[in-house]
């Protein structure tokens, strides 16, 4: 219980409100995993004790003495001395109101880096816990150079962009025992996002992932969707995962295989009814192309200098991610928001940009050729071709450049809005949308999602494409002679109702891309 927090004190520690109805739920699955009353839980970041308070709750159901639970059964971690105390309170209460005079092990530490701190008689079977949320790319909450050397030399581990809540996962499950179980809340992003990789990776010799808890919902105050991994020690036990999907709070389980032990996504691709493709294809969208995206500098920047302009103006066009749906371009039709100001026809002002940054005015000189820009937060992959060179993408809209001859803008997009290609992206993705329902497409991500093997196929489709939404997509799946991992005569026909039910509502019919675009 963070509530009696100041709002900035809490964004600093990362802090967040845990439901005691979501610590009683996961503490519950927890128990049930390990298959027995645990000797000893630890939560290392244990805020106001909300997760100790649910498991002392489930050692009084399993006969243990109240005194045994708070004395010898449970530890807390805090590195917040006012949330420490809060625990501390929590529990004595707790004991008292049971017959009991106990006091609590709660240490005001920091799990990242004083490990055990000699509190813990034994490793704990079980660690539980909602860890601070501390975001890189927030100058307030990310690590200062000294503080992320000492991260790699305890986990051997280079992640300058994730978020620390990961790094205590790789805590958690060098301090378990090795019969142990480690849950703790993440955000979804975890699950698949690049930043994240090296820490998914370095569990895998460590740990198995056994089970995974995700939701819909917006459980607690964090801006974030989150998800609570299970994991077992050691490693190499497992072969499949209990995913717990709630739409609506609590729901039932099912059992998935996880191919790929350092990649999580896919298993909330899965319960969330994303297509299992397989595919053939002719290499990535990397292989033939440059695919950028730019950063906070450029943004600022761009904003700074971008004005109202016309369908007139020659100066280059300014798009954001509304402005883009599959193959179409809404600049100027729909208005846009940059840096707090609304536009209808954005337009950048090159001199000003020059003026401001010479980095971004060079960086934006090299997009302005003939490319594909693809939005981001969205249901499916929106990409559009840009054969004239005259956008200007706004991050974070990621900006495709081909470097092959013979491949055209037209024919990039094309493939990238095959309904195949979707189902690929999201489940390599899922999680890492600001929703459950969107994905974020990064440039990396655009960059190793699969291109047609077949040349001519891929020119004749992208000439002769269908007139209707569905007829686009089926015929673009002919590109990958898409089918679903199951082989079923309807997969083409289900891929397809798939994507067709999250494109965005303002995507209507369509014709195939003019000549000239080619």
């Amino acid at each position: 219980m963070t509530k009696h927090l100041s709002d900035q004190r809490r964004r600093r520690l990362g802090a967040h409100y845990t439901p005691d109805s979501l610590a009683r739920h996961l503490t519950e699955l927890a128990w049930a995993d390990l298959g027995r009353s645990p000797r000893l839980v630890l939560d290392p970041s244990c805020g106001g004790g909300a997760f100790l308070i649910a498991a002392a709750e489930r050692f009084l159901g399993d006969g243990v003495p109240a005194s045994e639970v708070v004395s010898e059964r449970l530890v807390g971690f805090e590195i917040d001395a006012e949330s420490a105390q809060l625990a501390r309170e929590l529990l004595r209460d707790w004991a008292r109101n049971h017959g009991a005079s106990s006091e609590p092990r709660i240490l005001v530490a920091d799990a990242l880096v004083d490990g055990s701190s000699g509190v813990v008689p034994t490793p704990p079977d079980l660690i539980i816990g909602n860890p601070p949320f501390l975001s890189q790319l927030a100058a307030d909450t990310a690590m200062d150079s000294d503080a992320r050397e000492a991260i790699v030399r305890r986990f051997g581990v280079r992640a300058a962009y994730t978020d620390l809540s990961a790094l205590h996962l790789l805590a958690a499950v060098e301090l378990v025992a090795a019969d142990g179980l480690v849950c703790m809340i993440q955000p979804q992003s975890v699950l698949g996002a690049r930043d994240a990789e090296p820490v998914r990776a370095a569990l895998v010799g460590s740990a198995d992932l056994v089970g995974l808890w995700a939701s819909a919902e917006s459980h607690f105050d964090a801006q974030v969707r989150v998800c609570a991994p299970f994991l077992r020690k050691p490693a190499g036990v497992s072969r499949s995962v209990r995913v717990y999907w709630e739409e609506t709070p609590f729901s039932e389980s099912a059992e998935f295989a996880l191919v790929d032990r350092s990649r999580w996504s896919p298993l909330l691709a899965a319960v969330a009814g994303v297509p299992d493709i397989a595919m053939t294809h002719g290499g990535t969208i990397g292989d033939v192309a440059k695919v950028t995206a730019g950063f906070r500098d450029e943004f600022y920047s761009v904003a700074a200098c971008t004005r109202e302009g016309s369908v007139a103006s020659r100066l280059p066009r300014v798009i954001t991610s509304g402005g883009i749906d599959p193959l179409r371009c809404w600049w100027g039709e729909r208005p846009a928001k940059i840096g707090g100001i609304r536009y209808s026809h954005p337009v950048l002002d090159v001199d000003s940009l020059k003026a401001e940054s010479a980095r971004v005015d060079a960086w934006v000189r090299e997009r302005l050729v003939p490319k594909v820009v693809v939005a981001t937060q969205t249901k499916v992959i929106e990409a559009v071709a840009d054969p004239l060179g005259e956008l200007v993408p706004l991050t974070p809209v990621v900006s495709v450049e081909p470097t092959q001859r013979g491949i055209t803008p037209a024919m990039l997009s094309v493939a990238l809005s095959a309904p195949s290609v979707s189902a690929v992206a999201v489940q390599r993705a899922a999680g890492t949308g600001r929703s459950s329902q969107a994905i974020r497409v990064s440039a990396s991500a655009v960059a190793e999602l699969p291109i047609p093997g077949d040349l001519e196929l891929w020119r004749e489709v992208t000439i002769e494409c269908s007139d209707t939404i569905r007829d686009l997509g089926w015929r673009l799946d002919q590109l990958f002679a898409t089918r679903i991992a199951s082989g079923s005569p309807d997969d083409r026909e289900h891929v397809l109702q798939w994507w067709l039910d999250r494109l965005p509502k303002s995507a209507a019919p369509k014709s195939a891309p003019p000549k000239s675009a080619m």
